[in-house]
């Protein structure tokens, strides 16, 4: 990490590494228009797994994206809720979020990097009805599947309503329909609110 860095440069870092990771990543733009971008081996890879590690890691401590990664894989709401709030106070700019909603899903993105090995990572995928935010299809069967929605808020009064909102789009959007066609067992639905360095987590029934 460039020692000159702040947390101003986080956000962008998150979102450039979150378009580059592998083949299995869609990206939908501004034009509404939705591309697959690829980086061509692993060891490329490799150096933007690092690049957000290494970025994190001068602010909240390389371990709490480990430990939040393990959260999510667990179906533990809570745990992951407490180690990503810690990424966005210690890690995140609130002027990042001059786009709030496409800020938080890149920088999302851009954190499960780290798991491209296990998983297929999609972004703005049909599925069922609609068009989920990210999805970790699971690469071995012993993994679960991971399905987020994200909200963002002006107030934090407003978070309880739109983690709900997530979890009612989820569901009445059958988001799940393609895990479940793979036969993924378990599932977890995450819906995810975010008001500038705040967040709730709610796991969906």
């Amino acid at each position: 990490m460039d020692p000159e860095s702040s947390p101003d440069d986080s956000g962008s870092i998150f979102v450039a590494c979150a378009k580059q990771v592998s083949a299995s990543i869609d990206v939908e733009t501004d034009d509404d228009e939705t591309y697959e971008l690829s980086i061509p081996n692993r060891e490329i890879r490799s150096v933007y797994r690092r690049e957000i590690l290494d970025n994190l890691s001068g602010y909240v401590g390389r371990s709490v994206l480990r430990d939040m990664m393990h959260a999510m894989l667990d179906g533990d709401a809570s745990l992951f809720e407490s180690y990503l709030a810690q990424i966005l106070r210690g890690a995140v700019s609130v002027h990042d979020a001059a786009h709030p909603e496409s800020f938080y899903h890149g920088m999302m993105l851009g954190m499960t990097i780290w798991l491209g090995q296990k998983f297929r990572i999609a972004s703005n995928r049909e599925s069922g009805y609609g068009r989920f935010d990210l999805a970790l299809f699971p690469q071995q069967d012993a993994l679960p599947g991971i399905i987020m929605e994200f909200k963002a808020v002006k107030t934090e009064n407003e978070l309880p309503a739109a983690v709900d909102a997530a979890c009612q789009q989820i569901q009445q959007k059958a988001y799940l329909t393609d895990l479940q066609a793979a036969g993924t067992r378990p599932i977890w639905c995450y819906g995810i609110a975010f008001c500038k360095k705040y967040v709730q987590i709610q796991m969906c029934p």
